[in-house]
């Protein structure tokens, strides 16, 4: 049922008749008999099911073009009053009003049964906590989690676990340890940590702190036998991961932590979403125009048109302008206008610079066109212009876990010289999108294929760096990230030859605000640190101060001295 599911997700903006449902590889039915299953499976007729996941995509549609022309006719209806009708049951609207109030699609209809256990959904508002476990491994050497299939694995192994903790409610989780390795950890909640992490019964047990949120919880009545209720598990998250967040189009928090819970008369599934209870219209408009000012940067002496932009990454003109409008306060044209006139100030300032190449490299047809210009946005000519002070805190809190401080500091970093190697894979035991596993195992392991000379026997010395982009492909909405881990040489080992598959790269350096923990940790304390430091960073302080941040530098992550520091490049 997953792969017609997923047929008919991609295909809701078009005309579908169950016949080629059916007929589809994988699912190959009569297509009376897939009614039949279609509709003991969803609690509803194929068709009532089509309808209802027609008229939410036409909503969706709707956000992202800003405009309800012509809908009927896109969705296959000849008359437009019926469309209308059918638009309102659904959504509770007209498709004018929905545009107007600009609202929310509403999710499509829960499963009110799995396989016959009864199943509840609800959005809640998580407070952060603390739980203490033991890490259960997976049996096989270099085995790891299948989340789908391994979920509740501490009910499938020998229960001694249980004589160790508080009793219920039970937490479980997958984490990494010190070496890489995959473990889930079934803990009991703590009320006060700092005590709990000083004293018995907890001493020589996990702790493992739980970000407050906002989450969607899923749940199912516990039963007395453990098999039972492992397979109620594992139902609950395929379903949750493989059909309610692919119908709902949620958005789930990669930063935070997916978990189960355990009580005496139900299970549970916890799936961290984004702000706004998952609902992706405002971080795809974030993400949409946070690429565009990336891409004007990049090509700011060249001709920008918006309208080819939005072509190229299958947006509208107007839904593109009004999302950067709504994230940097202004339109994506005055931007361009403002950010020309700074670099254009800037090299004019120059000694020996040359006046009519910087002019026409800017696009401004002459100097006088670009004082006015200049004057009436900054109320001074270029020449008496200096860039305002930035004032920042000299420190921000950590967003949940273990009572932290985060320092905050402006500094210039030199040129750094770097050997870099692409991960285009990524060790065995961990997820693509694990990036506390991934960049803490590549700081505190060795790099056994960069070459004798490069190699460090104490990593907790090493002068290591991590580096990620986010690449927007043609599909509209699909991006992947590209890794790269390196170090940052001394200078007596810049001749040293560049090992194969290793690349060499100088960062420019520059203005940087530098982001450190204050005080001491212990290694074993990296991962949560690393946790902790992107989402209090990049979840907050980031969109905070966006305009500040340069596009066109590398943000980097460094290990140094058994220290984790994340820089942050700041407009020149």
């Amino acid at each position: 049922m997953e792969r017609a599911l997923d047929y008919m997700i991609a295909n809701a903006g078009r005309r579908l008749r169950i016949e080629e449902v059916a007929a589809l590889e994988g699912v190959e039915y009569h297509p009376s008999y897939f009614a039949e299953v279609f509709q003991e499976y969803f609690d509803m007729p194929w068709r009532s099911f089509y309808l209802k996941l027609k008229m939410r995509n036409a909503a969706r549609f709707i956000q992202d073009e800003r405009l309800c022309v012509n809908l009927a006719k896109r969705y296959g209806y000849a008359d437009a009053r019926k469309f209308n009708k059918n638009f309102t049951q659904e959504i509770g609207m007209t498709p004018a009003e929905f545009l107007e109030a600009d609202a929310v699609v509403p999710d499509m209809p829960e499963r009110k049964q799995l396989c016959g256990t009864p199943i509840r959904m609800a959005y809640v508002n998580n407070d952060e906590f603390t739980i203490y476990g033991l890490p259960l491994y997976h049996p096989a050497p270099q085995g790891y989690f299948d989340r789908l299939k391994d979920a509740a694995y501490a009910l499938t192994c020998v229960p001694a676990w249980k004589d160790k903790l508080q009793g219920f409610p039970y937490v479980g989780i997958w984490s990494y340890d010190q070496k890489g390795r995959q473990y889930y950890l079934i803990g009991s909640v703590t009320e006060n940590p700092d005590e709990a992490e000083e004293g018995s019964p907890y001493g020589k047990m996990i702790r493992q702190d739980i970000g407050g949120g906002q989450y969607a919880v899923f749940s199912a009545p516990r039963t007395q036998d453990d098999q039972k209720n492992t397979e109620i598990s594992r139902m609950l998250a395929r379903y949750a991961m493989m059909e309610w967040r692919k119908l709902n189009c949620k958005e789930t928090d990669r930063l935070g932590f997916t978990f189960e819970r355990f009580d005496e008369d139900r299970v549970y599934l916890f799936l961290p979403l984004l702000g706004d209870y998952g609902n992706n219209d405002h971080w795809r408009k974030s993400m949409q125009a946070s690429l565009y000012r990336e891409y004007i940067d990049a090509h700011i002496t060249q001709e920008i048109r918006t309208s080819e932009y939005a072509r190229k990454v299958y947006y509208s003109e107007r839904w593109l302008r009004d999302s950067f409008r709504q994230l940097y306060g202004m339109p994506p044209q005055k931007y361009i206008d403002i950010r020309r006139l700074k670099l254009a100030g800037k090299e004019l300032n120059r000694e020996g610079s040359i006046q009519e190449e910087i002019l026409e490299k800017y696009h401004f047809s002459s100097l006088g066109v670009f004082s006015r210009k200049f004057i009436s946005q900054y109320g001074v000519s270029y020449r008496e212009y200096s860039e305002p002070e930035i004032i920042l805190p000299e420190s921000i809190p950590v967003r949940y876990g273990k009572p932290r401080k985060i320092k905050v500091s402006i500094l210039n970093l030199p040129p750094m010289r770097t050997i870099l190697h692409p991960l285009t894979t990524v060790p065995e035991m961990m997820e693509v999108g694990d990036y506390p596993g991934l960049v803490t195992y590549w700081f505190t392991h060795e790099w056994q294929e960069s070459g004798e000379g490069y190699n460090r026997k104490d990593t907790g010395n090493v002068d290591k760096i991590f580096l990620y982009d986010i690449h927007l492909f043609q599909e509209k909405n699909k991006k992947d990230l590209e890794y790269s881990i390196g170090m940052i040489l001394p200078e007596e080992e810049y001749n040293l030859a560049i090992p194969e598959g290793y690349r060499g790269r100088t960062l420019e350096g520059g203005r940087y605000v530098r982001f450190e923990v204050e005080g001491d940790y212990e290694q074993k304390e990296l991962m949560e640190i690393y946790q902790q430091m992107e989402a209090s960073i990049f979840l907050k302080w980031y969109y905070e101060n966006e305009l500040l941040i340069s596009t066109i530098r590398e943000k980097l992550i460094r290990y140094k001295d058994g220290k984790l520091y994340f820089f942050i490049p700041l407009e020149v």
